[in-house]
This record gives C-alpha cells, structure tokens and sequence, in this order.
C-alpha cells in the first residue's frame, strides 16, 4: 500500500502504508468470492511442492501432510459436527475478517514466513472455529509400515507369493 505526496519541486514522493486489517479483508473477500475447490488448493500446495515432501517423506524426514491435497483435495470442503468446511466459510465474511486478523498478527510476529506459509497456518488455527480436517500422517504411516509391514511384505514379493 502506498501513500503519494505532492511536491513542490517535481516527482511525488511515495511513502510505504502498513497494510491494515480492513484492507486486508476487502482483498480477502474480492479474492475469494465464489473460489473453488482447486484454486484454493492451488494457493496451499503445489505439484512441485509435492515432488520435493515426497523426496524429504522418502529420506525419512517428517514431512508429507499435504500431498494428498492433490489427489485428494475435498478435506478442505468437509465440515466438521461443529464449523463448516474452509471453502465453505470463504463465502461468509465474518470468518474472512478473522482470516485478515489471523494474517496480520502471524505477520507481525514472523514476518520471515512465506504468504503461503501464513495462509497455511492461518488455516491450521481454526479462525472462528472452523477446523482444518486433517488426515493421517504420511511419516506415521511410513514407520508403522517399515515396524509392522515391511519385512512381511519382502518375504512375500521374495517367494513370489501374491499379496
């Protein structure tokens, strides 16, 4: 956001405005208006994103939560007993005025974070009370195979034996 100032002696001089929570929200609401399911997906994640956690899941890191987002993108129009879905609560204003508080003070305090990891995170928190419905952990499911499964399976596949 940017102030002009008038000169006497040529150019303007143009002084930076902190952007503020009411023109965060007006933003918010023109960019959400009737959005759907794969923009918004597209705003969290992206294919690339996807290549490098499964690279990092694969290499034994804790990573990987949001791959099914691409395949599986409808957690973010799921309700829950108590809130509606995300996509859902882009089309009432009252969560998107909270949506612009939850941004500005997560920017304020760590303004190192990415747009999207803040959009993310915001999200994460619950901004009046809808849920992010997450889904089981990829790396939890990694090590209960590799503790349970793994071992089992290669004999199988060893002795030719179908699965």
């Amino acid at each position: 956001m940017f102030n002009e100032t008038p000169t006497l002696f040529g150019p303007s001089i143009i002084e930076t405005k902190k952007l503020n929570r009411e023109t965060l929200f007006k933003i918010l609401v023109h960019a959400f208006k009737n959005i759907e399911l794969t923009d918004l997906v597209s705003m969290l994640y992206s294919k690339v994103d996807a290549i490098i956690d499964f690279n990092k899941l694969c290499e034994g890191q804790r990573t990987g939560t949001n791959i099914s987002l691409l395949f599986n993108p409808h957690r973010l129009d799921t309700a829950t007993n108590k809130s509606k879905s995300i996509l859902e609560s882009f089309q009432d204003e009252k969560y998107i005025d909270g949506l612009a508080r939850a941004l500005l003070a997560m920017y304020e305090n760590n303004n190192k974070l990415s747009a999207r990891a803040l959009f993310k995170t915001a999200l994460g928190i619950g901004v009046q009370d809808v849920q992010y419905v997450n889904e089981f952990l990829p790396y939890v499911a990694r090590g209960i195979y590799k503790a349970y499964g793994a071992k089992k399976y290669l004999i199988h596949v060893l002795a030719g034996v179908d699965v």
